[in-house]
């Protein structure tokens, strides 16, 4: 079924991602949502994890909520928990409203802003044909006025003002990630909140101006357990030669984009119960391989073909960057 809405004519999907049964809006225009079935293999790990993770009600925040779809799976989830659902993207803000309401969810708080190392305004740069490709140009000032300028909070300034302390944080902002957490630094030692987040090499290096491995240094130092799945196994970076694993399997059989859950200290995962639900539900799902062919079918995705070929500098960088420091109390 589809709507004009202007311009534009919206749709409407209903989704299956782990046996959570969401439905979701979005222009036909937008190859995001026209793939988004190709997209509930990989959201099984952050069904999973949300899942596992928090054993009673609290705040989840999910930066980067697009049109809604982790949004809305991590409300049914968590269905006593406060969700709050950040979106920068006026248009794709609209889209997230209306699957928030599409699923009824009322414990659901949307903000049309974005978050990063500092307040202020950035130029949101967005590919009309997806809405999953959108980027902030952080090296640009934007000038009064400029349509494309948007609202940056940090996240600790944001749960100041919503007097709320994050349990769970996802965060997937296409190479704006460290930007986030760096301006969420007192939040996260202070609440010690889960954290599944999005590591793409392309976007860090081209939007995000980001070595990854600064970004893994963050999370080892202010997190006991990084978090990711090769294939069915869960893997963990606990030194420097778990990092130079996962680097390898990061570039020769991910495609340089993998998600991580990042645990704190004094949190615990039964492991074993974990990876036996993303094996279940994965055999249940789509092939992962549909979701790549869909990524890479997008104009913006079309150059991560070769990202391979960004591997070995980096494995330079990973060793001119010294040993793996483990957690401190100290941003970096």
């Amino acid at each position: 079924m589809a709507e004009s809405a202007g311009d534009e004519f919206i749709s409407i999907k209903d989704l299956n991602i782990g046996n959570v049964e969401i439905k979701i809006a979005g222009r036909v225009s937008d190859n995001y949502f026209k793939n988004a079935e190709n997209q509930v293999h990989d959201n099984i790990f952050l069904a999973c994890a949300a899942g596992h993770t928090l054993a009673g009600p609290g705040v989840v925040v999910d930066v980067g909520a697009n049109i809604g779809v982790t949004t809305s799976l991590l409300a049914k989830i968590r269905n006593k928990d406060d969700i709050y659902a950040i979106e920068p993207s006026p248009n794709t803000f609209i889209d997230l409203t209306r699957t928030i309401a599409l699923n009824g969810l009322g414990n659901v708080k949307a903000s049309n802003i974005g978050l990063g190392a500092k307040p202020g305004r950035l130029i949101l740069k967005e590919d009309p044909s997806n809405s999953s490709a959108a980027n902030f140009l952080d090296d640009a000032s934007p000038d009064e006025g400029d349509p494309r300028s948007v609202i940056v909070q940090t996240l600790d300034d944001f749960c100041s003002a919503h007097d709320i302390r994050p349990h769970f944080l996802k965060i997937d902002v296409e190479g704006f990630e460290l930007n986030v957490l760096r301006g969420g630094f007192q939040i996260i030692k202070e609440c010690s909140p889960i954290l599944f987040i999005e590591l793409n090499t392309f976007t860090m290096l081209a939007y995000g101006r980001v070595n990854p491995l600064d970004m893994i240094d963050f999370l080892a130092n202010n997190f006991s357990q990084i978090l990711w799945l090769d294939g069915n196994n869960i893997e963990c970076m606990s030194d420097q030669s778990s990092i130079t694993n996962f680097l390898g399997a990061h570039y020769s059989r991910h495609s340089g984009i993998d998600d991580l859950l990042c645990v704190p200290r004094g949190a615990s995962i039964n492991m074993d119960a974990l990876k036996s639900d993303i094996k279940r539900l994965r055999h249940q799902a789509p092939s992962a391989n549909a979701h790549l062919g869909a990524v890479l079918d997008s104009t913006t995705w079309k150059i991560a073909k070769n990202i391979q070929r960004l591997a070995k500098p980096l494995k330079g960088i990973q060793r001119l960057a010294g040993p793996f420091k483990g957690r401190s109390d100290r941003p970096t």
